[in-house]
């Protein structure tokens, strides 16, 4: 006669390292094992094994099991509904459906990170709820810009040649990217500071400043045009002065051979 539910659902409920190892809401590893065993029974069997058996496939007593299964009723992952004149029945619940009736929560624990951006619960879907108290999660609300002080404070002193807050105010205006985290934030301002390098001066090359027509003053041009006219002079003035010229230099070549003459 059938007297064993399973109600766990699959595959939501996966027996995983992390159920295996990390901490949950049971007490002790013989209310782990027993649970694990009577999971392990689903689509096999829908008769409640006796505990002898039980005893034997998680290596304890008999009297350890009947401890375990009234510590996994107290858990509410076992269910046991006596009949007057017939056998018990046994209901194994789901251990996720279970922790999740207990916080009050209505909807699934992706759910729930979609929906609570502040608020960061160790859960991944498709796997089991860890917890680290019997009937809570221990939630960890983060502040997102205490945690970027933090990164700031530590990076600025890391990169202290850097022109750290220009970097990072360039980071933040990126609108190419979108960061949501605090590992992510800090991985990019990281490798940015990383690589950042510093412009190099361009050598200053002092060009001769060329001075154009329309530059100079009008009194400049005024004087040279003054200049050019002086200069001037007819073919018949410049007769002259060369005719001058050559009477001079006749009078001093005389002069200087009598001198030479006289010396003698």
């Amino acid at each position: 006669m059938k007297n064993f539910i399973n109600n766990t659902k699959q595959p939501f409920t996966v027996i995983t390292n992390e159920l295996l190892q990390e901490d949950t809401i049971f007490d002790n590893a013989n209310q782990k094992l027993c649970y694990f065993y009577l999971y392990s029974l689903k689509n096999c069997s829908s008769i409640f094994p006796s505990h002898q058996t039980i005893a034997k496939a998680v290596c304890c007593s008999v009297s350890t099991v009947k401890r375990v299964l009234k510590e996994l009723q107290g858990l509410k992952l076992l269910e046991i509904k006596s009949r007057p004149g017939h056998t018990s029945i046994y209901i194994l619940n789901d251990y996720n459906q279970v922790v999740q009736n207990d916080l009050g929560q209505s909807k699934s624990a992706q759910d729930e990170l979609e929906g609570q951006l502040e608020l960061i619960y160790e859960v991944v879907q498709n796997e089991p709820l860890k917890l680290k108290e019997k009937t809570k999660i221990i939630k960890s609300k983060i502040s997102s810009s205490d945690n970027r002080e933090i990164i700031d404070r530590e990076l600025n002193k890391k990169y202290y040649d850097t022109p750290f807050e220009k970097i990072k105010n360039n980071l933040l205006n990126d609108e190419t990217l979108i960061i949501k985290t605090s590992a992510q934030y800090k991985s990019l301002l990281e490798y940015r500071l990383m690589n950042w390098k510093a412009c190099k001066k361009n050598s200053c090359v002092k060009n001769k400043q060329i001075i154009r027509k329309e530059m100079v003053p009008n009194w400049l041009h005024k004087r040279h045009e003054n200049q050019s006219k002086d200069i001037k002079m007819s073919e018949r003035e410049f007769e002259i002065e060369k005719l001058k010229l050559e009477a001079e230099l006749k009078e001093l070549s005389v002069s200087l051979s009598s001198r030479s003459l006289l010396s003698y």
